[in-house]
C-alpha cells in the first residue's frame, strides 16, 4: 500500500459520509392532529373569556337597573300628587320587569360560560393526552436514536480498526 493510498484511507476514516453525520429529527406522526386540538383549545379559551366578559357586563347592567329601582323608591316629591304616585309605580313596574329580564339574561349567560368552561376542560384534556403520547414517542425515539448512534459509532470503530490492521 502506498503512502497516498494510506492517506486516502486515513481521510475516509476521519471524514465520515454525510449520511452518518445527519441526525434524524423527531417527527411526531400525529402533530397535525395535536396542532388542531391546540387550536380548538385556544378557541375554547377565547370563547370562555368572551362569555365571562358578557357575564360581567350583564351583572353591571343588572346592578344599574337595581340602582334605578332604589333611586325611584327613595325619591320623594315635595308635594306628592296622585298622578305622580301612579307614574312612579308604573316606572317602578317597568324597572322590575327589566330587572327580571336582566336576571334571566344573566342566568343564561352564566350557563353559557359554564358550558364554555366545560368545553375548555375537555379540549385541554384532549391536548394533554396527545402531549403525553408525544412525550412517550419522543422518549422512545430518543432511545432508538441513541441506539442507532451507538451502532454507527461501533461500526466506525470496527471499520477504523480493520483498516488500521490492513494498513499495517
Amino acid at each position: 500500500m502506498t503512502t497516498v493510498d494510506s492517506l486516502v484511507n486515513f481521510r475516509e476514516l476521519i471524514e465520515e459520509p454525510e449520511e452518518r453525520n445527519k441526525v434524524k429529527k423527531f417527527n411526531y406522526s400525529l402533530q397535525s392532529v395535536l396542532s388542531y386540538r391546540e387550536s380548538e383549545q385556544e378557541q375554547c379559551r377565547q370563547k370562555l373569556a368572551d362569555a365571562e366578559r358578557l357575564v360581567r357586563q350583564q351583572e353591571d347592567e343588572l346592578e344599574r337597573v337595581r340602582g334605578e329601582i332604589r333611586k325611584a323608591r327613595h325619591q320623594q316629591p315635595i308635594g306628592p300628587s296622585a298622578q305622580y304616585l301612579i307614574l312612579r309605580e308604573r316606572y317602578l313596574g317597568r324597572l322590575r320587569t327589566d330587572e327580571k329580564g336582566q336576571e334571566t339574561r344573566l342566568t343564561e349567560l352564566q350557563e353559557y360560560a359554564e358550558t364554555s368552561r366545560n368545553e375548555l376542560i375537555t379540549a385541554s384534556r384532549e391536548v394533554m393526552k396527545m402531549e403525553k403520547v408525544k412525550d412517550r414517542e419522543y422518549r422512545h425515539w430518543e432511545v432508538e436514536s441513541r441506539r442507532e448512534e451507538q451502532h454507527l459509532m461501533d461500526e466506525v470503530g470496527t471499520s477504523r480498526s480493520t483498516r488500521h490492521i490492513n494498513m499495517i
